[in-house]
């Protein structure tokens, strides 16, 4: 069994960023209402690139209803958890390459002045981040990289982790009240 971090635990000895993947995948949302409030309070944050928010809308504009609907849930979280100052945006969102080509030139431009984690769900995307501290003339701090579980805990060494199944997880928001004020309270921020 591998050793699990809860997110602010993570944010404490390393600064955090998380691609699309992650983000898209149910377990986000249900590690954020469990760590939003002890990330606020610790004035920690997730960075996160404004590519992936391109990615998201792309999907909520031409993906299928449902993963239109979750792109359309996770950017919304996303918003409100970075007017909370929880999550931070960095980057050009006119940047035409991916999240990931983004990313990894971000590691190897970073991970020689900080201590870098990074969450991903994409085995592929995980490899190339792990090749990254391979190379030799990239000197700097590893990277390390986390994957949820089964349970949506996160891991370290996350090609070795089990593959997770999206479909029993679905979220269901509250249906009163303004969106952002119930967003702001499934996070534990208001």
């Amino acid at each position: 069994m591998k050793n699990t971090i809860t997110l602010s635990e993570l944010a404490n000895k390393r600064e955090i960023f998380i691609d699309y993947s992650a983000v898209f995948n149910t377990h986000f949302v249900n590690m954020m209402i469990e760590q939003a409030r002890p990330l606020h309070n610790a004035q920690k944050q997730i960075t996160v690139h404004r590519s992936v928010l391109n990615e998201l809308t792309k999907l909520a504009e031409n993906g299928s209803i449902g993963d239109s609907t979750i792109a359309k849930e996770r950017i919304a979280q996303l918003n409100a958890l970075n007017s909370a100052g929880v999550v931070n945006y960095i980057g050009n969102s006119l940047e035409p390459r991916s999240s990931n080509q983004q990313y990894i030139e971000l590691m190897v431009t970073y991970r020689n002045k900080k201590d870098l984690a990074f969450i991903s769900d994409n085995d592929a995307f995980i490899a190339d981040i792990e090749l990254q501290n391979k190379i030799s003339s990239f000197p700097g701090n590893q990277i390390t990289v986390f994957k949820y579980d089964e349970n949506g805990n996160l891991v370290e060494d996350a090609c070795e982790t089990l593959d997770v199944n999206e479909s029993d997880d679905k979220i269901k928001s509250p249906e009163s009240g303004d969106k952002v004020d119930r967003l702001m309270s499934m996070f534990g921020l208001n």
